[in-house]
């Protein structure tokens, strides 16, 4: 758009301003300020026109500095937003690594006898693969509390590697759902 030579009529005063707004903005804005002028004007029979206008500008540079300072203080909350999810997310990541990692090596260390896995060793890796469990679930801000959604996450994550078969073992306490058969 091109700018060009606009009249407006505020309060008895004629302006000419060059501008690239459209006749019906200004026209607006002009009411806006001649509003604001009568209504300071009505409030006190000394003040001037000028003073009235010095005032409306007064507030209008105000509003626009508050709503600048908002705008920013939105922006830097975005930015925090967005590196604490960044954050979120890479946490999430190693976690499922790690969570991963630790299935593989219950899986290896189910397939040695077993006399080489202790009561001590199940109970920790138990232990841990609960609280890794836990802790990814609260990263990503999901309960199983209907039914798809157990069904998406119940079944990978309460799957008890100690008992491939569903049987228990004497002496060993679990803390995994148990299928019901």
């Amino acid at each position: 758009m091109e700018k060009r030579r606009i009249r407006l009529n505020i309060n008895g005063v004629v302006c000419g301003i060059i501008t690239e707004e459209s006749d019906e903005y200004m026209q607006m804005i002009s009411d806006e300020v001649g509003s604001m002028m009568a209504k300071i004007m009505a409030s006190s029979p000394v003040i001037t026109r000028e003073s009235a206008a010095l005032t409306v500008a007064l507030s209008f540079c105000d509003e626009a500095r508050q709503t600048e300072e908002r705008l920013q203080n939105m922006k830097r909350k975005a930015v925090e937003l967005e590196k604490r999810a960044l954050e979120t997310e890479r946490q999430s990541t190693m976690l499922k690594k790690e969570n991963s990692q630790l299935w593989e090596e219950t899986e290896a260390l189910l397939n040695q006898p077993a006399g080489d896995f202790s009561a001590k060793e199940r109970e920790r890796m138990t232990d841990r693969i609960s609280a890794l469990e836990a802790e990814l679930l609260l990263l990503r801000g999901k309960i199983p509390d209907s039914e798809e959604t157990q069904g998406e996450l119940a079944a990978p994550l309460l799957r008890n590697p100690l008992k491939p078969d569903g049987q228990d073992l004497q002496g060993f306490v679990s803390f995994f759902q148990k299928d019901d058969e």
